[in-house]
């Protein structure tokens, strides 16, 4: 056999590999999809919530304001809790100072030295430290100051 013969039969070998790997990655999710959609569990989502957190049911049934304003914060803290993550990426310097600290660690030429879990959490340090005096807190302090100098 020729070197040439033997190197067209290995690209097939491996080619044969990922085809026959990627359909039966494809047939295995076909299965799993078709096997969770058919279960009778999967049928009877029209039944109870078992923890009785449905929107639009409790505010159609509310007696009073209060039942509705008690289903609406829940759903709101949900709503913001899922959502801080992208608002402090989004309103915050933390996105600069975690690629600052990914460059240094570069530049150091350590690989994984530190890992990326103590990057984050420095990040997340300096960016409270640096957000800090935008806190509502000091902003009150400085509206006090700034009343306080007018009037005198």
């Amino acid at each position: 056999m020729s070197q040439r013969t033997r190197s067209d039969t290995t690209r097939f070998r491996v080619r044969h590999a990922v085809v026959r790997a990627a359909f039966l990655t494809l047939l295995g999710l076909l299965g799993t999809a078709a096997f969770v959609a058919l279960t009778p569990e999967a049928c009877a989502q029209e039944g109870e919530n078992p923890l009785g957190l449905n929107l639009w049911r409790s505010v159609e049934g509310a007696a009073g304001p209060q039942q509705i304003s008690t289903t609406l914060v829940v759903f709101f803290l949900i709503t913001v809790l899922s959502l801080a993550p992208a608002i402090l990426v989004m309103t915050t310097s933390f996105t600069r100072i975690i690629v600052v600290l990914g460059f240094l660690r570069q530049a150091m030429a350590t690989q994984q030295s530190p890992p990326n879990q103590v990057l984050v959490g420095m990040a997340l340090f300096l960016t409270f430290f640096i957000m800090s005096p935008s806190s509502p807190i000091s902003a009150a302090n400085s509206a006090r100051s700034l009343r306080l100098s007018q009037q005198h």
